[in-house]
């Protein structure tokens, strides 16, 4: 179990703040990326709520009887949503600021890393989060709704 109030924190905001980066960052250096972002933000915490309600696995503290250190821990475990709002935000970095991008996906996976040692998440939950985030990212990615300058 996990005591420190700062990693419990990070396992439990880490994803809220690399997409806020992502905003922030986004909004910044303007353009039309921002509503394909908001857009994929929207579709990344439906489809990965949607398999949620379809497989509704265990989270690992429900068969182990270790006591989570994160939060979001009463709905199913798979895909982490975490995960997969914190991959599709970086994705977007990456395409912005490749640089910056590459920081928030390792940020991103150490948030993820972070899911499975507070019992919260499996490895398998982490993996299918990071590649649907990344799916939904790179499939909006590619759509415009606003003509790009």
């Amino acid at each position: 179990m996990i005591d420190n109030s700062l990693i419990i924190f990070f396992n439990t905001y880490g994803a809220f703040l690399v997409v806020f980066f992502a905003l922030f960052y986004l909004a910044t250096v303007g353009g039309s990326r921002l509503v394909n972002f908001l857009a994929a933000m929207a579709a990344t915490v439906f489809f990965t709520s949607l398999i949620k309600e379809l497989f509704l696995l265990p989270r690992p503290f429900f068969l182990n009887g270790n006591f989570p250190s994160a939060g979001l821990n009463s709905f199913s475990g798979f895909p982490s949503l975490h995960t997969s709002i914190s991959f599709s935000a970086s994705t977007f970095v990456f395409f912005a600021n490749r640089k910056f991008g590459i920081i928030s996906f390792l940020v991103s996976l150490i948030f993820g890393i972070g899911r499975i040692y507070s019992y919260v998440h499996y490895p398998i939950d982490i993996l299918i989060g990071a590649f649907l985030g990344i799916f939904v990212a790179l499939f909006f990615e590619n759509i415009r709704f606003i003509k790009r300058a």
